[in-house]
């Protein structure tokens, strides 16, 4: 199947950008924190940094209603551009005059930019492989996305410490450059779904009101996004209490923190390697319990020994439960998602889901101005546990309910599709 994939030429091709793009996002990720942190010694600047880059995924409300009306290769292509000129800005910035004002503008525009880039790239999969390649592709996506990260977090700690983060920054303007020309060279890029918009006589509030109606079609559906607002309120603010812990109690360095990130993606890459077998086998209410609860409990244990190998072992875990969960619920999303919705789903999905992150952003960054750390990670374990222990109510997994506006359970189908059969 992975052999079929590669002979895929519109998904080699997409993903070979998308892939150089990651490099340069994990570049970023790893230097914005550090940066900004090393520049103020704050931190509550860390914590407004942060909260700039997580107020906009709300946006996904709304963006992903556009999404399904444009044509989303163009989508693709100019969303890179724009962030490759955002990235451009910061890079001059941070190198010649570092201020914080400015480099929180620009974390939110480029967070604005990529709540558009996100449920377009989500609908582009599923239309440039076949049905039965869907779970094999986001698996096959995961890992090879997660064995990048994992480079770019090993390498951009080392390479921070050399460079310094302004070349990360710019880095990653090139790497959305390359992106942008992968979208242009993919032959699907001359079929009429890629270049012409969606015709539709949905006026856009309707549209809008079809995004939110599969929370009331699904009981699961919004079983999940209760869980996972318990959730990403608890760990929205994971990556600046790591940095902070990294550089406080352990006492380490940027490629420290590189190392620890990338044990977190090791195992995601052991997750999207095994999710087609664990699909088979484990039904996604249990993937998401043992998923949240392992995740929670996890966090807990790590603010306990101050140690960077205990680190990197809680976040290989960590992150093998994590692949797991979002590859499972990617892979069954896409599968009964129609075309000429996946937009504005992918979009109010992602931004429904991540509704608390930037309060739990605001919340935890005064807890860990006032408070240690490891109290700090101890209660975000305590609410990512929580949110598991919901799928021990008695709810049916009615998940292809949210996609059929017959409010059965037989998922929407395009055109040439035959039915799949329910999780």
């Amino acid at each position: 199947m992975v052999r079929s994939l590669m002979q895929n030429r519109n998904y080699l091709t997409l993903m070979i950008g998308q892939l150089v793009s990651t490099f340069g996002n994990n570049l970023y990720a790893i230097a914005l924190p550090w940066f900004v942190y090393a520049t103020t010694g704050s931190k509550a600047d860390l914590a407004i940094v942060s909260m700039a880059g997580a107020l906009p995924q709300v946006l996904g409300l709304f963006t992903g209603v556009f999404v399904d009306r444009w044509p989303k290769l163009r989508i693709l292509m100019l969303a890179d551009v724009i962030r490759m000129i955002l990235c451009g800005c910061m890079a001059a910035i941070a190198a010649f005059r570092p201020a914080l004002w400015p480099i929180v503008i620009l974390t939110l525009l480029l967070q604005v930019v990529g709540t558009f880039f996100g449920p377009a790239a989500g609908a582009i999969v599923p239309s440039i492989v076949s049905q039965d390649e869907i779970s094999q592709a986001v698996g096959f996506e995961q890992s090879t996305t997660a064995t990048v990260q994992l480079l770019g977090m090993l390498s951009g700690g080392s390479l921070l410490s050399v460079l310094g983060a302004p070349l990360l920054f710019a880095f990653d303007g090139i790497s959305f450059a390359v992106s942008a020309i992968s979208v242009w060279l993919m032959p699907f890029r001359r079929t009429s779904e890629a270049t012409a918009s969606p015709k539709t006589s949905h006026p856009f509030w309707s549209s809008f009101r079809e995004g939110l109606q599969m929370f009331a079609r699904s009981k699961f559906l919004l079983l999940t996004l209760i869980a996972a607002s318990f959730v990403n309120f608890a760990f929205a603010p994971f990556d600046l209490v790591l940095t902070a812990w990294v550089k406080g109690p352990l006492h380490g360095s940027a490629f420290d923190l590189g190392l620890v990130n990338a044990s977190f993606f090791l195992g995601v890459i052991v997750g999207g390697v095994t999710l087609n077998a664990i699909m088979k086998r484990c039904t996604i209410r249990w993937i998401f319990f043992v998923s949240l609860i392992s995740t929670g409990l996890a966090t807990g244990l790590m603010g306990i020994w101050v140690s960077a190998v205990v680190d990197c072992l809680i976040a290989l875990w960590m992150g093998f439960m994590i692949g797991t969960l979002n590859g499972g619920f990617s892979a069954l999303a896409s599968r009964y998602i129609p075309a000429e919705a996946r937009g504005r789903a992918f979009g109010t999905i992602g931004a429904l889901f991540s509704m608390a992150t930037p309060l739990g952003m605001a919340i935890f960054g005064l807890v860990i101005t006032h408070s240690p750390l490891r109290d700090a990670l101890f209660a975000m374990g305590s609410l990512g546990t929580a949110g598991g222990l919901l799928y021990l109510l008695p709810i049916r997994e009615d998940l292809a309910n949210a996609f059929s506006p017959r409010g059965d359970d037989t998922p929407m189908l395009n055109a040439g599709e035959t039915p799949q059969a329910s999780p």
